[in-house]
C-alpha cells in the first residue's frame, strides 16, 4: 500500500490537475509500504504503526472506546470524537441539579419479563443509574428477577394497591400509578 502515494493521488485528482495513472507512475512521488496490525499488536506495539485492521466479525461499538484506556482507545476516540481524552462527565452541585435515580413501576405482582430485564439492566449497566427504585404492590419472580435482584443498587418499594379514592371504586393502572407517584 502506498499511503502517500495515496493521499497524492487523491489530492492531484481531485483539484483535477493531473489523472491517476500519471500520478501513481510519477517516479518522483514519495511512496512508502505499510504494514497493518491488528487492535491486540497495535496495543503491544505502543502505536508504532500508521494502519490498524479491526477484525469485522468483532462488534466495535462507542460503549467498547469510552473508557478503553489504552493506545487503540485513544486512536478510536481521536478518529470518531476528535479528541483522544476519555471523556467524564463532571458533576455539578448547583440549583440544576437533577438526580441520578430512576423510578420504575410494577404492577400486579408475577414473573418479570424480559424487557423488563432489560430496562433495569440498561438503567444500572449503561446509564450508570445511583439507583433504581422499583414502587409496585409486590416483587418480581421468575428466572430474570433471580439474576438482578440482589444488586445493591436495586431498590423495592412496597406500595399497597388501594382500590377507591374517597368512595370512587376504581380499576384503572393509569389512575393507580398517578396515586403512588
Amino acid at each position: 500500500m502506498r499511503s502517500h502515494a495515496a493521499i497524492t493521488v487523491a489530492t492531484c485528482y481531485a483539484s483535477g490537475q493531473r489523472s491517476v495513472r500519471r500520478v501513481l507512475a510519477d517516479s518522483s512521488v514519495k511512496t512508502e509500504q505499510l504494514s497493518c496490525l491488528t487492535v491486540a499488536d497495535y496495543v503491544r506495539a505502543n502505536r508504532k504503526s500508521s494502519c490498524v485492521v479491526v477484525d469485522p466479525h468483532t462488534p466495535l461499538h462507542p460503549r467498547d472506546i469510552w473508557e478503553l484506556d489504552d493506545s487503540f482507545g485513544r486512536l478510536a476516540r481521536t478518529v470518531f470524537y476528535g479528541a483522544p481524552a476519555i471523556r467524564r462527565p463532571e458533576p455539578r452541585y448547583d440549583d440544576q441539579l437533577v438526580p441520578n435515580i430512576a423510578h420504575l413501576s410494577w404492577l400486579g405482582g408475577g414473573p418479570m419479563d424480559f424487557l423488563f430485564y432489560l430496562c433495569v439492566a440498561s438503567l444500572i449497566y449503561v446509564a450508570r443509574v445511583e439507583a433504581v427504585y422499583i414502587h409496585g404492590d409486590g416483587p418480581p419472580t421468575g428466572p430474570y428477577w433471580q439474576l438482578i435482584k440482589d444488586h445493591p443498587k436495586l431498590h423495592l418499594i412496597y406500595r399497597q394497591h388501594p382500590s377507591t379514592v374517597r368512595t370512587a371504586v376504581f380499576c384503572s393502572v393509569a389512575v393507580w400509578l398517578d396515586l403512588i407517584s
